[in-house]
């Protein structure tokens, strides 16, 4: 054999029978997981392909991390001749192992699979702080010791692989050849785009924006199969580097009870409720039902300071103001944190943001109620549209984990119209998407169907060609212009179909943009946004004054479709309820105002209250102290409580409790 490429060779045969070990354990998974395939209730084979198919990307993504310092050393050492028999001695002790350990986690998946119906994470080490207890709990349940068996022979049979492996390259290591500089130009060429290609092992995905999350897995429309798709080595390291991440430790405003107690005081509910969840309450609607579609349009960095029924001087935003004079407009909404994934969550999901932390990015996916997983007992259909590609920010994953049947993103759209990184301009998605409603609504369904737009964000990229001409002189406020115009074309072309008579079209912001006067630490128009409900015939022309925010869009439509249904939400109906103050959360403070005050809490404990109407920069906490704390309360309370529900799981579909 060429020397060469002897590592090459080495790596390339330990990576094969790597994945056949993980296939092997994936292959366990399934048969011990067997009933479970009757939840998959359509295309089952094609289903089952799918996930060995990702599950290839994913053991190609661990064996890559594996396999990556054995590469980079061997590699080095076929450069200066330096390869020698025990170089690879020690190579195949450290792919011994860091595959042991891999194949460890396998195993300890397979009944941890079976029990939570999800791929294993560092919360298996939850009792590790009591190692006699976990062991206990081990040596006392008959199948963890079976499945302790089949990892002693897997590690068995790896290490007789290994050894095998070893003798079957041996001779071709003692050959010593003299060093030159051809034989190192030659290694060098060799080593790149083999290092290169290991690289792309490890990121799993082509796409630019996002390298492979759990997400990616999500690809059928069921959780086993999706499950299955995942490596659970994956999952393991990356929940715990998750938990290592300051964003994602624990709140500790007030104890949880007594915060829950105060969401109820807030929200009205009972002492005592017949759900598991502490927020859900039935929601009674009167009237009959509306089997309208729904089409909600999230906008990417759309300041409601933008629209001129808000004050901006020269109104970058015609059609908004124009559909705000024709439809129901709430102006004192403000948006659940700063970054685009925030906006989605709290819009579609109906939970603030907590602070730092991610809250689709996780490994465990919690479920939840919300627009899609609702209104599908209704009968609708539901999708998601977005610009670019959906596994960024793990977006496309949690949202088919929570009820959206299809996501279109990047991959959908010809290549040819993609400008950026951003995907395609936000007219283009409006105009693929029609053709799609069109044939939801020949379908005979009601659907619903969510829009992220994304051109109004940097890399500002203005569309070329199309009949749109800007007033401004600068860029970022002409990609606002063009994003309101895109809408207006979408509405125009929407007009023309039969289904558009029997929509309610709803459009609110992610979050706001920096414009106008913000004399404050949490800049104010960065968070409030528009929130527009057109239903031509149905909904007359109102301007709503009730301080509000995004998490409050879900529950409001429900009431306007006239839905009876289980709240599971921090939000409410802003037309049958009031809420005395709305909070709102950037990565290092939170904020809570009224219709008059601003009150602003940090990470180190500094605080300030402002009559924020008036653009006030005087710090009233001292002259205002009760209201204050009325503030603080209410904000703790909601985050210390909305943090109880996530972290127990408490988040999805409710049944009434059994009676005892």
């Amino acid at each position: 054999m060429n020397r060469r490429y002897l590592h090459i060779s080495y790596l390339l045969t330990v990576y094969g029978v790597g994945l056949v070990v993980f296939l092997l354990f994936r292959a366990l998974v399934l048969f011990v997981n067997l009933p479970q395939l009757d939840s998959v209730a359509t295309g089952r084979m094609e289903s089952l392909l799918t996930a060995f198919w990702m599950g290839l990307r994913f053991d190609t993504v661990i064996s890559c991390y594996i396999l990556a310092l054995p590469l980079a050393v061997l590699s080095l050492a076929s450069i200066v001749r330096l390869d020698r028999p025990k170089l690879y001695a020690a190579a195949g002790i450290y792919l011994t192992v860091f595959y042991g350990i891999a194949f460890f986690i396998c195993a300890a998946d397979v009944p941890y699979m079976v029990q939570y119906r999800s791929r294993i994470t560092v919360d298996a080490l939850q009792w590790a702080d009591n190692p006699a207890f976990m062991i206990g709990m081990i040596v006392q349940e008959a199948r963890f010791g079976v499945y302790l068996l089949v990892f002693c022979a897997v590690i068995g049979a790896w290490i007789w692989a290994m050894r095998r492996t070893h003798r079957r390259y041996l001779p071709s290591m003692r050959i010593r050849e003299e060093r030159s500089w051809k034989h190192a130009a030659i290694a060098i060429g060799v080593f790149v785009p083999t290092m290169l290609l290991c690289i792309l092992g490890i990121r799993g995905r082509w796409e630019q924006k996002s390298p492979i999350r759990v997400g990616t897995a999500f690809a059928t429309p069921y959780a086993f199969t999706n499950q299955l798709g995942l490596n659970p080595v994956f999952t393991f390291l990356r929940s715990w580097m998750d938990a290592r991440q300051q964003e994602n430790r624990a709140l500790a405003l007030m104890p949880d009870d007594e915060a829950l107690r105060e969401v109820r005081r807030y929200m009205c509910m009972q002492t005592d409720t017949v759900f598991d969840s502490p927020l859900a309450r039935t929601v009674a609607a009167t009237g009959q039902p509306l089997a309208m579609n729904v089409v909600l349009v999230i906008m990417e960095g759309m300041s409601a300071d933008y629209m001129r029924r808000q004050g901006h001087p020269t109104g970058l935003t015609p059609v908004l103001d124009s559909l705000a004079s024709i439809g129901m407009s709430f102006d004192s909404i403000y948006s659940a944190g700063i970054h685009t994934h925030n906006g989605i969550y709290g819009t579609l999901f109906s939970f603030p943001s907590m602070l730092r932390r991610h809250p689709m990015n996780g490994v465990k996916m919690n479920d939840h109620t919300g627009f899609a997983v609702t209104l599908k007992e209704f009968g609708y259909r539901t999708a998601y549209f977005t610009t670019h590609d959906d596994q960024f920010d793990n977006v496309g994953g949690f949202l088919r984990w929570n009820g959206f049947d299809e996501i279109f993103s990047q991959q959908n759209y010809p290549s040819e119209k993609v400008l950026s990184v951003l995907g395609v301009p936000d007219h283009e998605m409006f105009a693929w998407s029609l053709p799609v409603l069109d044939r939801y609504h020949a379908a005979g369904r009601p659907f619903f169907t969510a829009f992220m737009t994304t051109s109004n964000h940097g890399p500002y990229i203005l569309p070329q060609g199309i009949p749109f001409t800007p007033k401004s002189e600068h860029l970022e406020p002409q990609m606002v212009e063009y994003s309101d115009w895109a809408i207006g074309t979408f509405m125009h072309e929407a007009a023309k179909r039969p289904w558009f008579r029997n929509t309610m079209f709803v459009f609110v912001a992610d979050h706001g943009g920096i414009t106008g006067v913000n004399p404050y630490d949490v800049p104010l128009s960065y968070h409030h946004s528009p929130f527009i409900v057109l239903a031509p015939g149905v909904i007359r022309p109102s301007a709503v004054g009730t301080v509000g925010g995004q998490i409050d869009v879900f529950p409001t439509i429900m009431g306007l479709l006239r839905r009876s249904y289980v709240n599971n939400t921090m939000g409410v109906d802003l037309l049958r309820e009031r809420r005395p103050f709305i909070f709102i959360t950037e990565d290092d403070r939170m904020a809570c105002l009224d219709a008059q005050y601003l009150f602003i809490h940090k990470d180190d404990g500094a605080e300030g209250l402002y009559r924020y109407r008036t653009g006030d920069v005087t710090n009233y906490l001292r002259q205002e102290a009760v209201r204050a704390d009325s503030m603080r309360r209410y904000m703790f309370s909601m985050m210390q409580g909305t943090q109880y529900v996530l972290a127990n799981d408490k988040a999805g579909r409710q049944r009434r409790k059994q009676r005892q």
